[in-house]
């Protein structure tokens, strides 16, 4: 055989495992093992739920993994491309995620994947399930728990609805001196939030880092370039890809469900919150926010409830869904200053399909109603998709939607 055959074989050979994601420095095999608390059912599966496809894509029950011992259980794959993982383990259903022992939220597990030139680089992890969501003892500390922050709140546990199958949580926070006898007579603007639990404490935080939206507010209200307002934080729950997408996405397996969610906080949620607190309820005043799904679910509940919701914090927002059908539906609903008022962002680290969707209806908006100035638009440079993100800039579109 000529050496120019050799040659031109080897370069064919490189070339196709280039093509299959096998070129050196992008290659992970990656074991993960658990042990599980030793209540745990013996005919229950074990799956591992995180932010790839080979973890599912945050979906439950779609990485299984395979039991190795008793209460013992592992993952292992060949991961290409990827920088961090995360992830959570579950038996099948959001219903039954990983708890700490006291019920809190566990805390994302991460592996930072960190090529050093070598065709595959093994990493391995051991974890430790403490608790299962539906399992923690009536005793446990998350039932007890006192919020830590500024300023009050109420806790409405297990809140039903005619149109939503689960029960959430919902917590009203106010400002601090709502209950004093000198601002007995004073009402506020309010801001309806979804992943209400991500809000005010780390400890109930899904990724163990909460918003600090009192924080926040506190401040801005001291250095005087905000109002005091009201916050109503709605829980998610198990359903939250359901409940947050007003589309079916099938590529995706979830939404659907949120023109129900949307009914619930308009025709039930919001006239309770408006009975039994000092609310201004006209829609000037009031203003529905949330990251992520919980962006698109509030740009969807704005333009849908003009007259209901004038203000939409549309963080992170995932305008992908459902192939972009968000957006030509946005456009056929239309801008304006008499009735809107929108803050938009996006982080550069958070992916090209996010941030393209966030272009491309910043370019519609911008196109079709260029006399809409009710509108910000910004991205941040090294921000990623997660809650300490929304965390260091949730006071810019807080002082842009209630400034002074």
């Amino acid at each position: 055989m000529s050496f120019n055959l050799l040659l031109a074989l080897s370069l064919f050979f490189i070339l196709a495992f280039k093509r299959e994601g096998f070129c050196a420095a992008d290659n992970y095999n990656v074991q993960i093992i658990v042990t599980v608390p030793k209540n745990t059912p013996a005919r229950d599966k074990v799956y591992i739920s995180g932010n790839h496809r080979l973890l599912g894509n945050w979906k439950s029950g779609a990485a299984l993994m395979t039991k190795i011992a008793p209460c013992t259980y592992e993952f292992n794959a060949y991961i290409p491309k990827a920088k961090r993982i995360e992830f959570k383990f579950n038996r099948g259903d959001f219903k039954k995620i990983e708890k700490s022992f006291e019920g809190f939220d566990t805390p994302n597990r991460f592996i930072d994947l960190d090529c050093g030139g070598q065709n595959i680089i093994k990493c391995r992890m051991e974890c430790e399930v403490e608790a299962w969501k539906d399992m923690l003892d009536e005793s446990a500390a998350v039932h007890s728990y006192k919020l830590n922050l500024i300023g009050d709140y109420e806790l409405f546990k297990k809140v039903d609805s005619k149109y939503m199958e689960l029960a959430r949580d919902v917590i009203v926070w106010v400002p601090e001196g709502y209950s004093d006898a000198k601002n007995r007579s004073k009402r506020y603007p309010v801001l309806y939030m979804h992943d209400g639990n991500n809000l005010f404490d780390a400890r109930l935080s899904f990724q163990g880092v909460d918003w600090g939206v009192d924080e926040a507010i506190d401040r801005l209200v001291k250095l005087k370039k905000m109002k005091e307002i009201i916050v109503v934080g709605v829980y998610n729950t198990e359903a939250r890809l359901d409940e947050y997408a007003p589309m079916r996405d099938e590529k995706r397996g979830g939404g659907g469900l949120g023109a129900q969610y949307s009914r619930f906080i308009v025709e039930e949620l919001k006239p309770y919150i408006d009975d039994n607190f000092r609310t201004l309820p006209d829609a000037q005043n009031t203003a529905v926010g949330g990251s992520s799904l919980g962006g698109l679910i509030s740009l969807y509940m704005g333009l849908e409830y003009p007259d209901v919701f004038g203000g939409m914090l549309v963080i992170s927002p995932a305008l992908y869904w459902d192939n972009y059908s968000i957006i030509p539906w946005a456009m056929s609903k239309g801008f304006d200053d008499s009735r809107n008022k929108l803050w938009m962002d996006m982080g550069l680290l958070e992916g090209r399909t996010a941030l393209r969707s966030s272009r491309i209806l910043d370019g519609e908006i911008r196109k079709n109603y260029p006399r809409f100035k009710n509108y910000k638009y910004r991205e941040f440079k090294d921000a990623q998709h997660n809650e300490a993100a929304w965390r260091s800039r949730i006071h810019l579109a807080l002082g842009f939607m209630f400034g002074l």
